[in-house]
């Protein structure tokens, strides 16, 4: 065969395998479109890996009594803040900065699956347009387990062990990642040998409404005022309704039993004269970005679920969600709580099917006061409802919450407690007299507000920002030296004269 006719030959054979190539490519393009494509619509339910990474006690435990100011060094060991640093970003020696790299990444701020969307309210009228179908901006639990090898973090704070649950901002409407950095926490298990009813009163089934404070009205919660020891984050009274009328003083009624050595356990939380409190580093719900218009509803609808649930009461923080009587689609649902308060008690404003106003003025409890607590039980929107029991069997419709939580999260051990179920601040989507809880194997569940007792697992927004401004690396112990001149210059390092 002659010269041209090989070349001929080897530049068919060339355009073959590249024809082959090009093919291959193509084809890995088109499947990976259609992974993409499946991807982004299907749902992705929360790891169960058992691993848990431990931070040691964020907090010096020998800080003065009045070391309460933001930018006080003597507050927050900075070695175990680097460690959580480190969890969060899967980092050696890790800063603040790094963790806010790490949450501004798009996997977790772009619309994916599991994940929902958001959109803030931009709304000129008082009821909310935003879509709150995942958290504003940052990372949800399983966002952080896709840093930690499918581990959770637990850390201890304040001598108790609380599971990390979300990192976010305190965004801002126009700015979704401005702010401050926020890590929120979730106790891990209940607090020690206590149960309590949510409420004080439980309204009838078939009630017509006329009450003030409905009984699964958080603000007015027998629940609330217990876990606040009764005192606000301004130190004013959290009153609470044993009737649905009148307003009582955690300790002057006769339903309520105050938790136990409260000061020790719970008081540098919520209480602004506590010694050593920590009440300047956590965030009101009122001023984080997706707390401020949550609903059940988003949530459901995020997941592409065709069950009717609607809303549970107490979720939004700040500002009203559409409802029957105003503001586009409803988000309630439209059964017994078609006159409920819900998200009425505004200042002088009537309630439809009560004919009640609300005064701040008047010492009434508003439907929005307990936006300014900084200690809160999780809602039904924040958990979900994804869940299995202790044999691993699947309950619930398996809708991923806005934080994500795996069972090891929503399940909690506590012996001490005897309670099966610990309280969500949630009140049924379908009537007053109900409240929603998650069970120890970490399904949700429900019961009513006066008939039982349950466990407390209270949450709070670390400000991990002032945190970082008032922590400082311990100092070692100093030990005594003993060493004998020998008429030589000594090396401060080597006293001994080794």
């Amino acid at each position: 065969m002659n010269r041209r006719g090989i070349r001929e030959r080897k530049c068919i054979s060339v355009l073959l395998s590249f024809l082959l190539i090009l093919c291959v490519v193509i084809s890995f393009a088109l499947v990976s479109q259609i992974n993409i494509k499946a991807d982004a619509v299907t749902k992705v339910y929360p790891s169960n890996n058992t691993g848990v990474i431990s931070v040691d006690e964020l907090l010096f435990n020998n800080r003065g009594d009045n070391a309460t100011s933001v930018g006080d060094k003597s507050i927050f060991n900075m070695y175990s803040l680097i460690k959580l640093f480190n969890a969060l970003t899967g980092k050696t020696n890790a800063t603040l900065k790094d963790v806010e790299d790490e949450m501004a990444k798009p996997q977790y701020n772009n619309s994916k699956a599991g994940d929902g969307t958001y959109t803030p309210n931009t709304s000129s009228t008082d009821y909310s347009n935003a879509f709150v179908g995942s958290i504003h901006y940052g990372m949800n639990s399983e966002d952080i387990r896709s840093v930690t090898s499918g581990n959770n973090i637990d850390v201890t704070f304040g001598g108790h062990v609380w599971s990390v649950v979300a990192l976010t901002t305190t965004g801002t409407s126009t700015d979704v990642s401005a702010g401050d950095v926020v890590l929120t926490l979730m106790l891990k298990n209940p607090i020690d040998g206590y149960k309590t009813n949510w409420n004080g009163w439980q309204t009838p089934i078939n009630s017509n409404h006329s009450e003030k404070y409905s009984s699964s009205f958080y603000s007015a919660s027998m629940i609330r005022s217990i876990l606040l020891n009764g005192k606000g984050s301004d130190g004013s009274d959290v009153k609470y309704t044993e009737d649905g009328s009148s307003l009582v003083a955690l300790g002057s009624g006769t339903k309520a039993t105050a938790i136990a050595n409260y000061d020790s356990k719970l008081g540098i939380f919520t209480d602004i004269n506590a010694n050593k409190n920590v009440t300047n580093f956590l965030v009101k719900p009122k001023d984080v970005l997706y707390m401020q218009d949550e609903s059940y509803a988003d949530i459901e609808t995020a997941a592409g679920s065709t069950n009717n649930w609607k809303s549970g009461q107490n979720e939004a923080s700040k500002n009203k969600i559409p409802s029957a009587f105003g503001g586009g689609t409803s988000k309630w649902y439209a059964g017994w709580n078609a006159y409920y308060q819900q998200e009425k008690s505004v200042y002088g404003t009537a309630v439809p099917g009560s004919g009640q106003t609300y005064s701040q003025l008047s010492g009434d409890q508003l439907y929005f006061d307990w936006g300014e607590d900084l200690l809160w039980l999780p809602s039904w929107a924040e958990v979900g409802e994804h869940g299995t029991t202790s044999a691993g069997t699947a309950v619930n419709s398996s809708i991923t919450g806005l934080w994500a939580l795996n069972t090891n999260q929503r399940a909690y051990s506590n012996a001490s407690t005897t309670a099966a179920q610990a309280w969500l601040r949630s009140g049924a989507d379908g009537s007053s007299g109900g409240a929603y809880t998650l069970t120890s194997a970490g399904a949700r569940n429900g019961a009513g507000v006066r008939a039982s007792e349950f466990a407390v697992r209270p949450a709070l927004n670390l400000n991990l920002s002032l945190a970082e401004d008032s922590a400082a690396y311990p100092m070692t112990t100093p030990t005594d030296v003993n060493s004998t001149y020998n008429g030589e210059e000594q090396d401060y390092f080597k006293a001994n004269g080794a």
